[in-house]
């Protein structure tokens, strides 16, 4: 009773659409312009990573509290080599500082919010204390017991009236102590003393003690900290910070030749994975067309056919992505992959379906008559085989939306629905433009007088002859697979999981490079 109400629905509408060709297109064309609009002014990436993992987990919702309690998480850091071909040198190291200070002052103000490059430890407040490791804490409260005479005498008289009155006093470890955390200042009024072109007040108000942003503990680094000026309205909210901030890297990089700085940190690393990933992602959907369209060009013997196909592939992915500005609202790093996956999963409907039309055309009259009962034919016999397929694929992809990393559901989502989408185009769009370009039956040229079959089946009948020495072949190679796996056979090891996010990222990408030398400096 099934598969009769499945074979009737497939005939009924195999004629709908050989009677009404135009109308059928017509719909399918109106719903791909309001899905494109759609797509053009809703459509946005997501380039936070943070966001393609689910924000109910514990981690990261402490991840997030603590980005929203903490400023700077936006922030962008701009690295100098202070090293000159990797060996210190004190004349490059003045370059590289004279060049983070003339970048620090040339930024845009319009995109940049604020930039820090150094600081004056005077200036810190004392709970900075806090920041610093247990054996610097430890040091830094002796040295501040040790110092309590300077630290209480608000003038150098009434500092000199102390030490008078503890060198008259009692000689005790105490007052040792204390003379012995005179000694630096001693030494230091005495050069001051010596030196006829130093002033005194120098020593009273304290030299300029600024110092740069800087690693640890050679100080090869120098780092620029830069608050960029996020647009939202823009698919990438950093682009116009970005751009400004390495117009003026330019700039500054000309009048200081051979100092080596560049651009880095989270936001811009994923600014740049989402300029690269839309590219890429571009001129792999673009290849894998052209290369799909000519396989199939090869396999029919023509390049109508394989046009028609390739068309209403292309209405099923405009569909997609009308579906996924109202389902999702957005692409991300995982999920812009739909339209490769949709290529090379939508265009094997359109296939099989033209596949089987083909072939039988030539046993049907001309006129709409012989059309329609050809193609009634193709949908009865490759129907329900087409439709399990997609069916079944769509639900596999499903299966990815229970999963926490909400980047490869939305991408589950995405593609479960594009695959009905696809299917849907291949049995509305593709029937409806043969009707209209091609109805004739000597359009088609019969399978056995094609010069080129990419299939025969001649070449599975030997396995099909010996199958048991077919399925030791496969119990061999698996075996081998398995020991791969295992790291028996050599190589790298077993297969292990990689959880170093760096390794996905490009590794011609500017900011990803300077990252990886902040990591190994």
């Amino acid at each position: 009773m099934h598969e009769q109400l499945r074979h009737r629905w497939l005939r009924w509408w195999s004629r709908l659409v050989s009677r009404r060709p135009v109308w059928v297109l017509g719909i399918a064309s109106c719903a791909a312009a309001v899905s494109v609009a759609l797509s053009v002014q809703s459509l946005r990436f997501e380039s936070d990573r943070n966001r393609l993992i689910a924000e109910d987990l514990t981690w990261n919702r402490r991840f997030i509290d603590w980005r929203k309690s903490f400023p700077g998480g936006n922030d962008l850091i701009l690295v100098v080599d202070t090293f000159d071909q990797g060996q210190p040198s004190a004349g490059h190291r003045q370059r590289a500082e004279k060049l983070v200070d003339q970048l620090a002052r040339r930024l845009d103000r319009r995109h940049v919010h604020q930039v820090i490059w150094g600081y004056d430890p005077g200036m810190a407040h004392p709970k900075a204390i806090r920041a610093l490791n247990w054996d610097q804490f430890q040091d830094q409260v002796d040295r501040i017991v040790r110092s309590q005479i300077i630290l209480a005498s608000p003038t150098v008289p009434v500092l000199l009236s102390q030490v008078e009155a503890l060198l008259r006093s009692p000689q005790d470890r105490r007052t040792a102590e204390a003379i012995g955390s005179l000694a630096p200042l001693i030494d230091a009024l005495g050069e001051v003393l010596a030196d006829d072109g130093q002033d005194l007040a120098a020593l009273i108000d304290g030299p300029s003690r600024w110092r740069y942003l800087e690693s640890q503990p050679d100080g090869r680094l120098l780092f620029v900290r830069i608050t960029p000026r996020l647009d939202q309205a823009r698919i990438n909210a950093l682009a116009r910070s970005t751009t400004s901030i390495r117009k003026t890297m330019d700039q500054v990089a000309v009048v200081n030749p051979g100092v080596e700085f560049g651009l880095t940190g989270i936001d811009v690393i994923e600014a740049d994975e989402t300029a690269s990933v839309t590219r890429d992602s571009t001129i792999a959907a673009i290849i894998a067309a052209v290369l799909i369209g000519l396989l199939l060009v090869v396999a029919f013997h023509s390049w109508r056919t394989p046009l028609l196909v390739m068309v209403s592939l292309l209405f099923g992915i405009a569909w997609t992505f009308g579906y996924l500005t109202l389902v999702v609202g957005h692409l991300q790093v995982v999920s812009v992959i739909f339209c490769a996956i949709l290529l090379g999963l939508g265009i094997a409907y359109g296939v099989h379906l033209a596949s089987r039309f083909e072939l039988v055309r030539q046993g049907y009259p001309e006129g709409e008559q012989g059309f329609s009962q050809a193609l009634s034919d193709s949908f009865t016999t490759m129907g329900p085989g087409i439709l399990t397929g997609a069916v079944t694929t769509a639900a596999a992809f499903v299966m990815t939306m229970f999963t926490d990393f909400k980047g490869v559901a939305e991408m589950g989502l995405i593609t479960s629905g594009g695959v009905m989408l696809c299917l849907i185009s291949m049995f509305s769009v593709f029937p409806a433009l043969l009707r209209v370009f091609k109805p004739q039956r000597r359009h088609f040229r019969p399978m056995e007088k094609r010069y080129l079959h990419l299939f025969e089946e001649k070449w599975v009948m030997p396995f099909v002859r010996r199958p048991w020495w077919t399925l030791f072949a496969v119990l061999v190679l698996t075996g081998l697979s398995l020991l791969a796996v295992g790291g028996v056979l050599g190589g790298t090891g077993p297969l292990r999981f990689n959880y170093n996010l760096m390794a996905l990222q490009p590794t011609d990408v500017p900011s990803v490079q300077w990252l990886g030398r902040v990591a190994q400096y």
